[in-house]
């Protein structure tokens, strides 16, 4: 991930995590795969943003989609 976002950075709006529904997002925001994904983009200091992420997957609602909490 921390590859992806200092080299690649042009390849970030490509970055999904699951198959959504929805098709008008790239993020279901209901599964782990996409926790994980955002718990990564901001772990190697990147934007959530930038992969298109809409929504803070750290706040208290969200606690169910990190199976050790």
């Amino acid at each position: 991930m921390k590859i992806l976002y200092s080299r690649y950075s042009y390849l970030l709006k490509y970055v999904m995590s699951c198959y959504p529904e929805n098709l008008k997002d790239r993020w279901c925001y209901n599964c782990p795969m996409c926790a994980k994904a955002y718990l990564y983009s901001v772990a190697v200091g990147g934007d959530p943003v930038k992969i298109g992420m809409k929504k803070n997957l750290f706040e208290m609602k969200y606690k169910n989609l990190y199976p050790i909490f």
